[in-house]
């Protein structure tokens, strides 16, 4: 690669800060431009509305700070071809790092007419399992066109986790390009917890509410369940319907369990929610990276999630459980939470804190970034 004061990277995504409802590929991004800006400068090119099309407040279709290493372009619809052309003919970027797979004018227009010395493709978890079944026939349409084209064969793929490498592997083939590189995560201080009561737990879960996440399955287990129970859930509806099988649900439960639903919050609003919750809950159907455990895990919140995260053998650790998906275990993994008195809960919250911070090492995942953009040491 070239020798210069800076490399410029080009970050093609659909939604970026401060939308917030896409939920992690914008705090990956977010976390990455804040946090490893040795010798970069950072470009993002991204829309200008959130996940439900709500126009950000933002200035629109010019470049703005962002902070000292990145400058952002919230493009409105109209002739986003060309201001992608527009923009590469002017950066020049050494890099084009493309997040997600399906956006036409911020995945596939960049992968076919953006250029620059490499394009590395973050799928996002979008080649795992629980993700590819959902809207099966249109994302084998899509993927034949990528194969077509050998498409896969001209770009370097972004992992986050050996996981992530062998579904990328297992769909294209073991011969492509991929480099591991950890996302940065958020980390919040340790809510030492407070009175909690034998019989009683508060549960809480942050997350897009879509089938992929699973609250339905919270939701039957907490039909059967004895013991005193408040369930906080936050994020954006993403399926309606299926929002209204989990409502369905909140209705018929018995006067010990107390559901309450928040909406979507500001990022910036979670660590004073999570103050509140004894134990995060999100069983899901597939996790990238999972920026809300972690940041759950980071403030004293063990966690109940499936084996599909890459967060794994948490009961060892004493810092949740995992649990296959269906309401049985669920709800004894609830109970399990439950049934602790303060002195045997205190304990798993302080473990679940020392355990993400024995996992997350940030001179770690910066040699990683420096392989992924090709930095000398």
């Amino acid at each position: 690669m070239k020798a210069t004061s800076s490399t410029k990277v080009l970050i093609c995504i659909e939604w970026f800060d401060p939308a917030y409802r896409a939920g992690g590929p914008i705090r990956s991004i977010a976390n990455l431009v804040s946090s490893f800006t040795t010798n970069i400068q950072y470009f993002v090119f991204c829309g200008d509305a959130d996940l439900n099309n709500e126009p950000l407040a933002v200035e629109k279709n010019s470049w703005i700070d962002y902070n000292l290493h990145t400058k952002v372009f919230y493009a409105s619809k109209r002739q986003l071809k060309n201001k992608f052309d527009e923009i590469c003919r002017t950066i020049q970027p050494d890099i084009i790092y493309i997040n997600g797979l399906y956006s036409i004018p911020f995945n596939v227009i960049p992968l076919l007419f953006g250029k620059s010395y490499k394009k590395v493709v973050a799928p996002r978890g979008m080649l795992q399992g629980g993700a590819l079944q959902q809207k099966q026939w249109k994302k084998k349409f899509f993927f034949t066109f990528w194969k077509l084209l050998k498409l896969q064969n001209k770009v370097e793929f972004h992992a986050t986790n050996v996981i992530e490498k062998e579904a990328i592997q297992h769909f294209f083939n073991r011969d492509v390009q991929i480099t591991i590189a950890e996302n940065y995560p958020r980390l919040f201080e340790f809510h030492s917890p407070e009175n909690k009561q034998k019989g009683t737990l508060s549960l809480l879960s942050i997350a897009l509410v879509s089938p992929m996440k699973n609250h339905l399955l919270v939701l039957q287990a907490l039909l059967k369940c004895s013991y005193t129970i408040h369930y906080t859930i936050v994020g954006p509806i993403k399926d309606d319907q299926y929002w209204q099988l989990c409502t369905s649900l909140i209705e018929k439960m018995p006067n010990n369990i107390q559901v309450d639903y928040r909406g979507d919050v500001s990022p910036n609003c979670v660590e004073d929610i999570l103050k509140n919750a004894d134990v995060f809950i999100l069983p899901s159907e597939s996790e990238n990276y999972a920026h809300a455990i972690i940041e759950a895990m980071s403030a004293g919140c063990p966690v109940i999630t499936s084996h599909h995260t890459p967060w794994n053998n948490l009961s060892n650790q004493c810092a949740g459980i995992n649990v296959e998906l269906n309401d049985h275990e669920i709800l004894n993994a609830i109970n399990s939470f439950a049934v602790m008195d303060s002195n045997a809960f205190k304990h798993w919250s302080e473990q679940t804190h020392e355990f993400i911070l024995n996992n997350i090492l940030l001179s770690k995942i910066d040699e990683q970034y420096k392989k992924l953009f090709q930095f000398n040491n």
